[in-house]
C-alpha cells in the first residue's frame, strides 16, 4: 500500500515524459490498432472509386497550415486514390495558405512520374471568398487566366473543354471554416456530386446536407482520414496518428484510475494512523 501512495506522488514531469514516449512510438512504428470504418467514409470512397480514368475533379484546398492536422490526412488519402485511378485533378485554393499545401502535394506526385498539366493542374489562390467562387464556377479560364506556375491555363491539356465547374465530374472541398452550403449554392445549377472534408467540430453542420443528398460524401476529422486509408488499403500517417491518439487516451484513463487508487490508499493510511 505504501508503494502505491509513493507512486501516486511521482513527479508529474515523469508522467509527461512517459506520455511523449508512448505517443511517439506509434508515429514512428504504427501498431495497426483496429479502426472501424464509418458509413460516411464508405459512401465517399465508393463515389470516388466509381470515377473513370480521365475524369476531372475540382479540389478546393480551403484550409491553412493550422488546420492540417485534422483535414490534411483526408486530402492526402483521397488525392492518392485519385492518382492511382488516373483521375485528373484541378486544384484551386480560396484560402491563401491552401495554395502552398496543394503545390506540395502535386509536386510529390510529379516526382513519382505524374505530369503537370495533364494529370493535374494548380490554379493557385483566388481571393474574394464566395464572390470569387461564383466567378470561378461560371467561367474558369476567365476567373483564373494563368495557373500557379504562371502559364496560361489554356495551354494546359487538362483544361481543354473545362469552362465551367459543370464540365468536371466531381467537386471536393477540404476546409476548416467553409460552410457546406457555400459550394452547394454555387454549383446547384449543375447538380454535380460534391464531397466535403472538414474538421471534427464541423461534422454536425454537414450531416443534414449529406442526408438530403446535396453532399455526395462527407469526411470528418483525422479519423475519417485514417478510415479512408484503410478503405484504400494504404495505411499511412492518419492511421499512425490514430494509434497515437488511442494510446494517449488509454494512458490518461490509466493515470486517472491510478491517481484515484493512490488517493484512497493514502486516505485509508491516514485513518489507520489516526490523522
Amino acid at each position: 500500500m505504501d508503494t502505491i501512495v509513493k507512486l501516486g506522488k511521482i513527479d508529474r514531469r515523469v508522467l509527461y515524459i512517459l506520455m511523449v514516449v508512448l505517443l511517439l512510438w506509434p508515429l514512428i512504428k504504427p501498431l495497426g490498432l483496429p479502426v472501424s470504418v464509418s458509413s460516411w467514409t464508405k459512401q465517399a470512397y465508393e463515389k470516388i472509386d466509381n470515377l473513370k480514368a480521365g475524369d476531372r475533379v475540382i479540389i478546393d484546398f480551403n484550409y491553412p497550415a493550422a488546420g492540417m492536422a485534422d483535414v490534411h490526412p483526408q486530402t492526402v488519402a483521397i488525392f492518392n486514390h485519385l492518382m492511382k485511378r488516373n483521375v485528373r485533378v484541378v486544384a484551386i485554393a480560396f484560402v491563401d495558405q491552401g495554395a502552398t499545401i496543394a503545390d506540395t502535394l502535386i509536386r510529390s506526385w510529379e516526382a513519382q512520374g505524374k505530369k503537370y498539366g495533364e494529370d493535374f493542374v494548380h490554379l493557385g489562390y483566388l481571393a474574394g471568398g464566395e464572390t470569387a467562387m461564383a466567378a470561378f464556377v461560371r467561367d474558369i479560364p476567365k476567373a483564373v487566366p494563368t495557373d500557379y506556375r504562371g502559364k496560361p491555363v489554356s495551354s494546359r491539356p487538362i483544361m481543354e473543354g473545362l469552362k465551367t465547374a459543370g464540365d468536371a465530374q466531381m467537386l471536393m472541398y477540404f476546409t476548416t471554416s467553409l460552410l457546406p452550403e457555400t459550394w452547394i449554392r454555387q454549383t446547384s445549377q449543375w447538380k454535380m456530386p460534391i464531397i466535403g472534408g472538414v474538421i471534427t467540430v464541423m461534422g454536425p453542420q454537414g450531416e443534414p446536407f449529406l442526408q438530403s443528398g446535396q453532399l455526395a460524401g462527407l469526411l470528418v476529422g483525422m479519423r475519417c482520414g485514417a478510415e479512408y486509408e484503410i478503405m484504400s488499403k494504404a495505411p499511412g500517417p492518419a492511421v499512425a496518428a490514430m494509434d497515437a491518439q488511442s494510446i494517449g487516451h488509454l494512458l490518461i484513463i490509466v493515470f486517472i484510475i491510478f491517481g484515484n487508487i493512490a488517493y484512497f490508499a493514502e486516505r485509508q493510511g491516514r485513518k489507520r494512523s489516526g490523522l
